[in-house]
C-alpha cells in the first residue's frame, strides 16, 4: 500500500469519527504499524488536515477538506457536475439521455447528451410544452403524487382533449386509461412510453429522489430514441443503468445543496429554453 493510500485511509477513518481516534486504535483499525500512522499523522497535522486534542491526545479531522469542497462547489456551475453522468449514460445506451429537474412547480429540461452514431436518431425539438401524461419523464413524476393531483395536472396538459393529441400516436386518451398506466408506473418503478407523444419515438425514465427526504421527487433521467431500436425489452434492460445514473445525480444534487444551500433554477434552465419533455 502506498503512502498516499494510507493517508487517504486515515482521513476517511477520521471523518467517520467526529470524536477522534487514539493513535493505537487507529493503527489497529487500519492494520498499519503505529509508527507509520504516527509519521503520516504528523504530516497531516502540519498541513492542517488533522488536529490533536491537547487534553485527550485523540486525533481528529479538521474542517479543511470540507472547506476545500465548499470552495470547489461554490466556484463550479452545477451543470458541470451533472454533465458527466448524463454523458456516461448516453454513451452506455447509445441513445439520447436527458435530465429534467423539478424547479418550483415545473419540470424543466436541463441537460441532454446524444450517444451512439446511428443514422436514425432522435434529437428532440425545442419550444414545445411539457406533456406529462404522455411522456416517460412526466409519468414517473405524476406517479410520485396522489391520483387526484396527477389527474388534475394531466387534464390541464390536455388529457381527453383530441385537439391536443398528435395524429397517429398511441397515448392515453381518458382518465381511466391514464390511472391504469399511472398504477403500472408505480408498480414497476419507472416510466415507459411507446409512441405516445410522438410517432416512432419511445422512452424510459427513472425518478431522482431527494436523499434527505426519501420518496420526494426532484427530477428524472431518461433514455429516448426510435421505437425500432427502443423496444420494450431493450428499454427494460436499460433500467438498471438509468437507476444508477439517477442515484448518482441524487448524490450530486444533495452535495451541491449542502454546500450552496439551494438550487438556482434560473442557472439550471439557462440555455435550455424550458424545452419540451416530449419523451
Amino acid at each position: 500500500m502506498s503512502q498516499i493510500e494510507r493517508c487517504l485511509d486515515i482521513l476517511e477513518s477520521l471523518h467517520q469519527a467526529p470524536g477522534g481516534y487514539a493513535l493505537s486504535n487507529l493503527a489497529e483499525k487500519l492494520s498499519m504499524p503505529k509508527s507509520a500512522v504516527h509519521r503520516l499523522m504528523i504530516t497531516l497535522r502540519d498541513r492542517g488536515y488533522v488536529e490533536q486534542d491537547p487534553d485527550t491526545d485523540l486525533y481528529r479531522a479538521t474542517l479543511k477538506l470540507s472547506l476545500i469542497g465548499a470552495k470547489y462547489f461554490s466556484t463550479t456551475n452545477l451543470k458541470e457536475f451533472l454533465k458527466p453522468v448524463i454523458a456516461d449514460l448516453s454513451a452506455e445506451a447509445g441513445e439520447l439521455a436527458r435530465l429534467s429537474l423539478l424547479i418550483g412547480e415545473e419540470l424543466i429540461w436541463v441537460l441532454s447528451s446524444q450517444g451512439g452514431e446511428h443514422t436514425l436518431r432522435y434529437d428532440g425539438h425545442s419550444g414545445r410544452a411539457v406533456v406529462p401524461h404522455l411522456t416517460a419523464t412526466g409519468r414517473i413524476w405524476l406517479a410520485s403524487m396522489s391520483d387526484e393531483q396527477a389527474v388534475s395536472i394531466a387534464l390541464s396538459a390536455g388529457l381527453g382533449d383530441p385537439r391536443r393529441r398528435r395524429p397517429g400516436t398511441k397515448g392515453v386518451a381518458t382518465v381511466q386509461q391514464f390511472l391504469k398506466e399511472l398504477q403500472l408506473t408505480r408498480e414497476r418503478g419507472f416510466g415507459l412510453v411507446e409512441e405516445e407523444a410522438e410517432i416512432g419515438v419511445s422512452s424510459v425514465a427513472c425518478a431522482i429522489e431527494d436523499l434527505e427526504q426519501p420518496g420526494r421527487f426532484v427530477g428524472a433521467v431518461s433514455i429516448a430514441g426510435p421505437s425500432v431500436r427502443l423496444t420494450r425489452k431493450r428499454m427494460k434492460a436499460l433500467v438498471p443503468g438509468i437507476e444508477h445514473a439517477a442515484a448518482s445525480l441524487a448524490t450530486v444534487l444533495y452535495r451541491y445543496r449542502v454546500y450552496i444551500n439551494e438550487l438556482n433554477g434560473d442557472s439550471l434552465a439557462e440555455g435550455a429554453g424550458r424545452e419540451e419533455l416530449m419523451v
